[in-house]
């Protein structure tokens, strides 16, 4: 049984590494696609967040990945780079836009870093951690980024364990 779970891990990374490619979204300038929300014929791509989430301001897609957790579980990674808010409004205007979708705070941890990460649950969809960082990253994907966040959510479970292994 072990050897199947070390096969089906190789397995699931060679899948995702094969899905980066494909999956990857291209940088590219987006705006919200909210109905009332401005000229939205430039969108070439967006994030599609669970839970019916719209962001009201506008991002570009810095990356948007599937990654193989250490206990095997594969989890959606969007890393979003805000267009309009700095760092200390990003956390206020994201999660207001998680509570209208229904969304409640959990619960938050501060990282030693400056960023901070907060997990925000939905009776009936996946939940969401999103982690607002303290700045935009040396090299910014866009030259109008002003913050960055990351929204994670798990795509499949890890495997269970077997009872039988060693």
């Amino acid at each position: 049984m072990r050897y199947f779970v070390i096969v089906f891990a190789a397995l699931a990374l060679l899948a995702c590494s094969g899905e980066r490619d494909t999956e990857r979204v291209e940088p590219e300038r987006v705006a919200s696609a909210e109905v009332g929300a401005g000229d939205v014929s430039n969108i070439v791509a967006h994030a599609e967040f669970p839970g019916g989430v719209v962001l009201t301001t506008e991002y570009h897609v810095r990356t948007d990945e599937r990654v193989v957790t250490k206990k095997g579980a594969i989890r959606q990674r969007v890393v979003l780079e805000l267009l309009e808010a700095e760092p200390d409004q990003a956390s206020a205007l994201v999660s207001a836009d998680l509570e209208r979708a229904g969304y409640k705070r959990v619960r938050q941890k501060d990282e030693r870093d400056g960023s901070h990460t907060i997990v925000f649950k939905k009776p009936k969809a996946k939940t969401l951690s999103v982690r607002f960082y303290r700045s935009v990253a040396r090299r910014p994907a866009h030259p109008e980024a002003k913050s960055m966040v990351a929204f994670s959510w798990q795509v499949e479970a890890a495997p269970k364990k077997d009872g039988n292994e060693r």
